[in-house]
């Protein structure tokens, strides 16, 4: 298969100028329904990671979804002056061989992911369901090189940008620079203060940075966004989770286990660290 760093960013320049302004509304709208199908698969797929992806691509009607994907699928084909070859090209080197032949596997979410890529390279949204696909396939050279080419994020406003740089805290945090990987969620939170996912995981970081101050200091920034009952909820999601490396961590670091149940205002008996 083909990377969608290389030939496709020819193959969909090659469609846009042979589709003319129809066909490229045909295909872009076609690359926004392969999003949404790999933000399907992506949620049916238990691999014990969370994935947590933006509201607005949630399908609610998978079979809709699948008729209007496969009917406008049918109509790229048809496309003329070419095109049509052009896409049945980009297909094949975006898809499974199952999918490119005709019959699309719905679970295949990183196919469905490259294919939404090529036909809306400038979109986002299309570069972080290829990243997280790739990240999770552990292709990480070529997972960060989708977040790479979301060029200048905060044009897209702040949701979307905290978005963006929520995705890059995960390889960042993956490859042992917790410290920058809190400085990005710290970040998110000041670009989307009410992101619960965002509270979650800088808390997260924040603890298994092992550092006392950090810890305090981002317990009493999420304090400021959320209120103390909120973040106790937050900690209490995060620790609870299967295997948590922070609770052995703070197992063996009484003084910042003792300093985080002060700043919980957590009674010694009740203490839920």
């Amino acid at each position: 298969m083909t990377s969608s760093l290389a030939t496709p960013a020819i193959s969909y320049r090659l469609l846009r100028r042979a589709v003319g302004a129809y066909g490229d509304e045909v295909l872009a709208h076609l690359g926004s329904l392969f999003l949404r199908a790999a933000v399907l698969a992506r949620m049916h797929i238990r691999d014990g990671n969370i994935y947590e992806p933006d509201p607005s691509l949630i399908e609610p009607d998978a079979q809709r979804l699948r008729v209007r994907l496969r009917s406008l699928w049918r109509e790229a084909l048809e496309l003329p002056a070419g095109a049509g070859s052009v896409f049945r090209e980009l297909q094949h080197a975006e898809l499974s061989p199952s999918a490119a032949s005709g019959r699309l596997d719905w679970n295949d979410a990183l196919s469905m992911a490259r294919m939404s890529v090529a036909l809306r390279p400038n979109d986002p949204h299309a570069r972080i369901a290829l990243f997280i696909n790739l990240f999770r396939n552990s292709n990480l050279r070529e997972a960060a090189a989708q977040l790479s080419a979301i060029r200048m994020p905060e044009q897209y406003g702040p949701v979307l940008h905290a978005r963006v740089l929520w995705n890059r805290a995960g390889p960042v945090e993956y490859e042992g620079d917790t410290k920058s990987a809190v400085a990005l969620l710290r970040r998110c939170l000041e670009l989307d203060p009410t992101n619960p996912s965002y509270r979650r995981d800088y808390l997260a970081y924040a603890l298994a940075s092992g550092h006392e101050e950090t810890a305090l200091r981002a317990l009493s920034c999420v304090r400021s966004v959320s209120g103390p009952h909120v973040i106790t909820e937050d900690v209490k999601s995060f620790l609870q989770r299967e295997q948590a490396p922070v609770t052995r961590m703070l197992g063996r670091n009484q003084d910042l286990m003792r300093s985080l149940n002060r700043a919980l205002d957590r009674r010694p008996a009740a203490a839920m660290i």
